[in-house]
């Protein structure tokens, strides 16, 4: 799966106001509550097994990117959000630098090998310096759909 298929308008986030990784995790995986994608007897459970991947190894790949995922039996197909940071905040990436884009993704655990493509396939838009520009400059959730779409198709 593409992350262009993977993220729509109603699941970016821009101007995320979070002062740790921990607080951005949990109000991205929030989003997908609101937009009723997750269930929220269903919320605890999801955030804990991100956050508990978080824990075991950081998922600051540089460059100012985080790709927070997890696993998860509740769900049926894989689920994204992308958030653009207000400012941005460690993540203990392996770069050393502060995150401003996160690209959330949970996984059905029967599709643990499509996530892997899925993942870099983010790298590669994310090690992108122009689409990293464009999604600096992005002023609307479209912005963002159109940007990523655009890197994936070159």
């Amino acid at each position: 799966m593409k992350l262009g298929e993977l993220i729509r308008p109603e699941t970016v986030k821009l101007d995320l106001n979070a002062s740790d990784k921990w607080e951005a995790i949990e109000e991205i995986v929030d989003l997908l509550v609101s937009n009723h994608e997750l269930k929220t007897c269903d919320r605890d459970s999801i955030l804990a097994s991100v956050l508990d991947r978080e824990k075991s190894m950081s998922t600051g790949i540089g460059k100012g990117v985080g790709i927070p995922h997890a696993t998860c039996d509740q769900l049926e197909q894989v689920l994204g959000v992308y958030a653009r940071l207000k400012a941005p905040i460690d993540f203990e990436a392996i770069d050393g630098q502060p995150v401003q884009h996160l690209v959330l993704m949970l996984i059905p655990k029967d599709q643990y090998q499509q996530h892997i493509k899925t993942l870099a396939g983010i790298a590669r838009i994310m090690n992108n310096p122009s689409a990293r520009d464009g999604l600096n400059q992005a002023q609307t959730a479209d912005d963002i759909v159109d940007i990523i779409q655009q890197s994936e198709a070159v």
